[in-house]
């Protein structure tokens, strides 16, 4: 994850970060061809409407960490609900966690628990947006992807060694077997991404800790391997970058923190909010959002 880096466009400082990458050099460029998504700081928002904000927010990630310059096409079951009200009672969705043995405490914390909120200026700003991140973890360098990534028996599978307490980098884990762990209860503000760390300097006006508790954070466990044989890099993600059963999980985390928001949240990507940052990340790496829509669509039929 070191390496990931913010949106590059493909123009020549990216090519050459490339060939420098190649030839055992570990150069990145900071300038981003990819503009960051328009801010407004004094509402702690992003412009536009939910749905212009969503696809800002989730454009495509490629390798390299060089994010799409267009907005990308909201798909439906997302473009219909984000920043509309959530009809969903907690106890409807409690009883479907239950019939399908999931601890909502698993999920980001309890559902009658309101999410974390930001204040600026004296007004408070509940959670509002619901950041992918992957962990870019373990880093296996020069060797192969091992075929049991997927099982259990592969140790990065293991949930217990994500929650690290207060120095887990997010609120909820999930593993590519699609079960999850709450590190840190959504109802507790946290920062996982450059831009929230570094929003006074962006922003005049703003404290540092301005955007503690506008975004919740879910972490994909995923590999990476290196392109670079001798000065290793993270750059290269398995493909399908993730499983169904972790496409499934996280639509569920995304209903439960909504619930508990009162509206549906505006998913973001990491490395989107952090474009144009130096030594910002490239995450989530081959993330299909379609996937993640359907798998969104079948859990809310199931419960609707």
């Amino acid at each position: 994850r070191s390496f990931g880096r913010s949106g590059e466009s493909e123009n020549l400082s990216m090519r050459f970060a490339k060939t420098a990458v190649l030839a055992g050099i570990i150069v990145w460029p900071i300038a981003s061809i990819a503009n960051p998504c328009a801010f407004n700081p004094q509402k702690l928002a992003f412009q536009g409407t939910a749905e212009t904000q969503t696809g800002c927010l989730l454009r495509p990630v490629a390798q390299w960490g060089m994010v799409a310059t267009s907005p990308t096409t909201v798909p439906s079951e997302l473009a219909m609900r984000v920043g509309k009200k959530v009809a969903i009672t907690s106890n409807t969705y409690r009883e479907y966690l239950s019939s399908n043995n999931i601890n909502e405490f698993d999920l980001g914390g309890g559902l009658d628990t309101p999410v974390s909120e930001s204040t600026n200026n004296s007004q408070k700003y509940p959670a509002k947006y619901f950041v992918i991140h992957d962990t870019s973890t373990p880093n296996l360098k020069n060797r192969e992807f091992p075929t049991n990534i997927n099982n259990s028996d592969w140790k990065h599978n293991e949930l217990a060694r994500w929650a690290a307490g207060n120095k887990s980098v997010a609120h909820v884990f999930v593993n590519r077997l699609g079960q999850s762990i709450t590190a840190i209860p959504f109802e507790r503000g946290w920062r996982s991404t450059k831009f929230e760390l570094q929003i006074s300097n962006t922003y005049s006006g703003l404290t540092k800790s301005a955007a503690r508790g506008r975004f919740l954070h879910v972490e994909l466990v995923q590999p990476r391997r290196s392109a670079n044989l001798e000065k290793f890099d993270d750059s290269i993600a398995p493909v399908p970058g993730f499983t169904d059963a972790q496409y499934r999980r996280l639509a569920l985390i995304y209903i439960a923190a909504s619930i508990r928001a009162g509206e549906w949240l505006i998913p973001a990507f990491h490395a989107v909010l952090d474009t144009g940052k130096a030594d910002a990340h490239d995450d989530p790496q081959n993330f299909k959002l379609d996937v993640w829509n359907n798998e969104l669509r079948a859990v809310l039929t199931a419960i609707e």
